[in-house]
Formats: C-alpha cells, structure tokens, sequence
C-alpha cells in the first residue's frame, strides 16, 4: 500500500509538524508513505520538494503572484485567505508517485490549485486542520448556525461589505471541480466533523474523526529544575506558559483574553510568586502589562525545546477564539503538564474540566483567570492533574494510535 500525503511545508505550524510526525508514524505502520510539499525544510529523502532551481523558485513565488487577487478580498474575518487559483504542476507530481490514496492535509500558499485537486485520480483522503476545506477563502470562519459554509455562500450576509465577493467565487470554484462525495475527510476533532458534515460543500462526504497524536517518548515529564535550568528561567516562581505560531499577532490566538486574565491573577495572592513565558514571539520593543514578569523564548519549533518548555511550566494556557484540536495543547498533556482553556472548538475533547486541567466559560477572562489560579494554587492537586494529563495522552493522543487509525482507514478505502 502506498500513501502520499500533500502539504503546503514539512516544518513551519502546526499543520506541517502534525502532517510530518504522521507521515513518520505511517511509515513505522509498514505504509510505504511519500510526502510532497510546496516548500521543503528536512533533509529527510522520503519528503519530496519541487526539483530545481525554476520549479522551486517558482514554487515560492505563487504565493506573491496571488497577492493581487487577495487584495480583492473585502470581508470582516481577519486572519489567513488562501484562494488557490494558479496551476502548480502539483498534480502531475502525485500522479507520477501512482500512490493508492492521496492524503491531503493543508494547502495553503498556493500548493495546489482547486482544479488541480479534482484532477487527482486515486481515493482522496483529507485532514482538516482548519475551515478552509469547506470554506471560500477563510481558514478560520464564523461557525454560528448561520455561518456562511453552511447556507452555502449566497450572496449577501453580514460578512460582506462591498463589491466583489472573493469567498462566494473560491466556494464556487470548490464546488464546481470537486467531486466531495467521493472524498473520505478526517478531522481531529468532533467539533469541526461537525462544522464539515454541516457544510453545504461537504455534507454528502464521509467524515472520520482521527485526533493528532505526538511522540510520547519525546513529550514526557521531565525534571521541572532541570528544564528550567536549561532555559534560563526562574526556579523559584510559578511558571504560566503560552505559544503558538504568531502567539501575539494571530487574534483568534486569543493573546487579548490572556492579557486581561493575566491582570486579574497577578491582583491576587499569586500575583508576587507567578511569571509567564510565552514562545512563538518576541518581547515586544514596548513591554506588555501584565502585573506580573513575562520571559519570551521567540519562535521554537524543535520537539527538544517544546519539551523542555512544558515540562518547565505549572500550567499551560491556550485562550484561542477558536481551535481544531491543537498540537500545543496535546503537547502539554504529553509532558504531564495541566492545561487551561475555554470551553470551545476541540478543547473539551482533551481537558477534562478540573481533571487534567481547567474550562473556563468562553471568553470569561474571570473565569479564565479563576482555571490558572485553581491549577496554581494547590501542589498536590496540581500533581493530581499532572498525573492525569500524562494518562490523557496516553491513550488517546500517541503517533501510534493516529498512525494505525489512518492505515485502517487506508485499507478500508482501497
């Protein structure tokens, strides 16, 4: 059986590392797996780059090509546009690896166009590691009973302001090039199962839920005095930590929600003893007020250092606006350390209130900042859910079961 799995990079964001620890996780199944990427970082031969000087320049080019049809976009939603509309010669690349399923994963920058997508011959299965499968050109989109993926992109609708309506014109193109019934989508999360089995786009396609899993002998609990001392951060504090790609700038990243919530503990008892570490960003050239001390490691995206960054921290806090099932949060778990969250997305399918770590009512900064106090307060419950966070990873988010999962469903398909 042979697999190729399609993503836009093999190393930058969450979707690439969770892509590449799969593509790694299929080939110790047996899978004979080929990745092919827009843009390649590893110097590992069974990922494959465009070959030569023209085709790889112009592989990142595309994206700036695109560039003018983006500005055309005139919607409310902030964050990533993808609208995959020049040929990429992607296509032709993975009909020369004559796989038996196709696996695509995210295709943002220009990967591969939406009509080069329906030109893939073998069984298509798809991981949605955010909205923009079922969307127009939005990565991330409202999800309310009215949102736009569900009515099916009619013309008008609050989030429109003018002119030409980018969103409605990408969906179409979707609709029109793909044959969805005879894709198989998976999903790491119910939530967005959910949101693609309710989509006008993908609602008579199959939807499998198979959640991300990491390497849990790399994240695991470590020595905490250890961990800290190799990072240089204070031994004798409480340690808040939080990262993602673009912790700070990315808004449904929740950084905002972090800061108030930030302000409210440091008010408190714990307010003297507690620091927070943030990676993914760097200190800005005006300090932020949190009323407490903050240590910024700027982006890291070696499993070593992740590592040792959760294993460093009391608690782990993920205030997203919205999330699939992140790989931050799984991380954390894995290192046995407690997680705070709101109550959105994917996050209850991995913190069980008050039993690994903590979901506060969303977007209660209250009620947020109440989870990192009741995680942080008390040492032995805080090794209670320690323990319990290690147990959580364990049997639901290891490479071994997300690998064996996708191989089935692989097997199943051909």
């Amino acid at each position: 059986m042979k697999a190729v799995l399609v993503n836009a990079d093999d190393g930058i964001g969450g979707a690439a590392r969770a892509c590449y620890r799969l593509h790694r996780g299929l080939l110790a199944e047996g899978v004979e797996a080929r990745m092919l990427v827009r843009t390649t970082y590893s110097d590992d031969e069974t990922v494959s780059g465009p070959r030569g000087f023209l085709r790889s320049s112009a592989a990142r080019l595309r994206p700036y090509l695109a560039g003018p049809l983006l500005a055309l976009h005139n919607q409310e939603m902030a964050g990533v546009h993808s609208i995959n509309a020049l040929p990429t010669g992607m296509a032709r690349r993975i009909a020369a690896e004559r796989a038996d399923i196709v696996h695509l994963h995210l295709l943002s920058k220009e990967t591969i166009s939406i009509a080069e997508v329906g030109r893939i011959a073998a069984p298509v299965v798809w991981t949605l590691h955010d909205m923009w499968t079922f969307c127009g050109t939005e990565h991330y989109t409202d999800d309310g009973p009215a949102a736009r993926f569900r009515t099916g992109y009619t013309h008008g609708g609050t989030a429109v302001k003018r002119g030409f309506d980018l969103d409605r014109w990408t969906w179409k193109r979707k609709r029109r090039h793909w044959a969805t019934e005879r894709m198989t989508v998976v999903t790491p999360s119910r939530w967005m199962a959910e949101c693609a089995r309710s989509s006008a786009l993908f609602r008579d396609a199959t939807v499998e839920v198979i959640p991300n899993g990491v390497d849990t002998r790399l994240y695991k609990p470590l020595d905490r005095a250890v961990a800290r001392d190799i990072l240089n951060l204070p031994a004798d504090r409480k340690l808040v930590l939080f990262g993602a790609m673009r912790a700070t700038s990315d808004r449904r990243k929740g950084f905002r929600f972090l800061e108030a919530a930030l302000r409210r503990l440091a008010a408190g008892p714990l307010g003297a003893e507690t620091d927070l570490v943030v990676f993914g960003a760097t200190a800005p050239a005006t300090p932020d007020d949190f009323g407490l001390p903050a240590h910024y490691t700027g982006r890291v995206s070696d499993d070593i250092s992740l590592a040792l960054l959760y294993a460093a921290a009391d608690v782990f806090v993920a205030p997203s606006q919205q999330d699939n099932l992140p790989n931050t949060v799984v991380e954390a778990l894995a290192c046995g350390t407690p997680c705070v969250a709101f109550r959105i997305g994917g996050m209850p399918e991995m913190i069980a209130h008050q039993e690994n770590g903590y979901l506060a009512e969303p977007f209660d900064t209250d009620d947020l900042a109440a989870g990192l106090a009741w995680v942080l307060e008390d040492a032995v419950r805080a090794a209670i859910l320690a323990q319990a966070a290690r147990r959580t990873a364990l049997a639901s988010f290891t490479i071994e079961l997300q690998a064996r999962d996708t191989a089935a469903l692989y097997r199943r398909l051909i």
